[in-house]
């Protein structure tokens, strides 16, 4: 849900009884306002945890707490925080981050050189701003005669960071206590499994013997025992509230599936076959230092070699004549941060940005490119290559391409 509607700041919302649009900060696409993310949890029977922008002011979150209130099922819990990972530094979540900590240095004043990006001091600063959140959501909740455990009030921490954990739990409820109802920490879980699982004996339909699953299993058992009940075990009780794992899962196979390296031409992909379809993961290759938040471009990619190459060639002695066919394919993103945009570039044409026969723009599914030209008459042979970009994050994110051909026109 986070992902539909924004949580970072610098957005204008007027809730006045009409939708409000909010400006989704995913590739400059509108979000889902709060009306239809709550419409929708109705309909499927299920509790909404929903987020606004760090900068909110009291009228906002009065507002906000106000549309909550008119639109949820009495059935149903609402979830709120404030924001998003306050603790983390990355180019994206710098905005809340330092808002955090200018909390703290305002409060204590000191320099904001001298407060820490996510120990004890940013911590005070995230607990004070959470602490003020859900005691203004919570006071207007209940003036509005709604009963108070329709509300679960989130605050969030860093895995593996006690102090900061402590000082946003400990100033949240200074600020008001009993506000904080549940501690939200991400586990990452399954983010070491990859290339363990990957290295399972099945076939490339994917198909696996009992033994295999048995071993995928005890792989599971150890993640979760060793890297989550026993690290959260302790935070739970050091904190006296109950510990929801806010995400984590969706690192299963977000790195490891594949000996992928960026920089090491074509190959770095090394994609998988198996039931007509490659599937691999990319990385993103931003050419930004220190900057993993910055979207891949076309030159990016062509600079990185991150593209899938493929060779077709007549029989000895005869010649292609391709000039009216199509290549078709089709394209899926298992990533939220996969590459969004593709290009193809033909040998008759050149492989050097502005010689790309066809662009993709967010587009999945089945795609086509027509091979319309001379140039594509009398070959020996014809590479193609489709260069893969706009994707974020660092990371070897999933996408895959299947039923691939080229109809020759005739």
């Amino acid at each position: 849900m986070a992902d539909y509607a924004v949580r970072t700041g610098g957005q204008v919302w007027s809730p006045n009884g009409s939708k409000a649009l909010w400006e989704y900060d995913y590739k400059n696409k509108l979000g889902i306002c709060y009306e239809d993310l709550i419409a929708l949890c109705n309909q499927l029977g299920a509790d909404p945890w929903l987020q606004v922008p760090h900068d909110v002011d009291t009228q906002f979150i009065a507002s906000f707490a106000a549309l909550v209130a008119a639109n949820l099922d009495s059935n149903r819990r609402v979830w709120i925080e404030l924001s998003n990972e306050f603790w983390n530094t990355a180019p994206a979540n710098l905005m809340q981050n330092t808002y955090a900590r200018e909390r703290d240095a305002a409060a204590f004043n000191v320099p904001l050189s001298e407060v820490d990006n996510n120990g004890s001091e940013a911590g005070w600063g995230t607990g004070d701003l959470t602490g003020n959140f859900l005691k203004t959501f919570k006071d207007k909740w209940s003036a509005l005669g709604k009963p108070a455990d329709q509300v679960v009030g989130v605050a969030a921490g860093l895995r593996g960071s006690a102090n900061y954990n402590s000082a946003v739990y400990n100033q949240a409820e200074a600020v008001q206590p009993g506000c904080v109802d549940v501690f939200a920490i991400t586990t990452y879980f399954g983010n070491s499994l990859s290339g363990s699982l990957v290295q399972l004996d099945y076939d490339t339909s994917g198909n696996a013997s009992e033994d295999t699953f048995k071993e995928a299993a005890l792989l599971f058992e150890a993640d979760i025992y060793g890297g989550i009940k026993n690290r959260f075990k302790a935070t739970a009780n050091a904190l006296g509230v109950p510990i929801v794992a806010y995400e984590g899962g969706q690192h299963l196979t977000a790195t490891g599936f594949i000996n992928a390296n960026p920089g090491t031409g074509s190959g770095n992909m090394t994609p998988r076959e198996g039931d007509n379809e490659f599937r691999f993961g990319l990385w993103n290759p931003h050419l930004i230092a220190g900057d993993n938040s910055t979207r891949s471009s076309l030159a990016d990619s062509i600079v990185a070699d991150n593209y899938l190459t493929f060779t077709i060639a007549g029989n000895p002695g005869e010649t292609l004549d391709l000039d009216g066919g199509a290549l078709s394919f089709f394209y899926n993103r298992y990533s939220m941060h996969a590459a969004q945009d593709l290009a193809v570039f033909a040998s008759a044409g050149g492989f050097t940005q502005g010689d790309e026969i066809a662009t993709f723009d967010g587009q999945t599914g089945a795609l086509s490119v027509n091979l319309a030209g001379t140039e594509f008459n009398a070959l020996t042979q014809l590479e193609l290559r489709i260069y893969l970009y706009d994707a974020i994050y660092n990371a070897k994110h999933q996408c895959s391409l299947t039923a691939l051909s080229i109809d020759n026109g005739l």
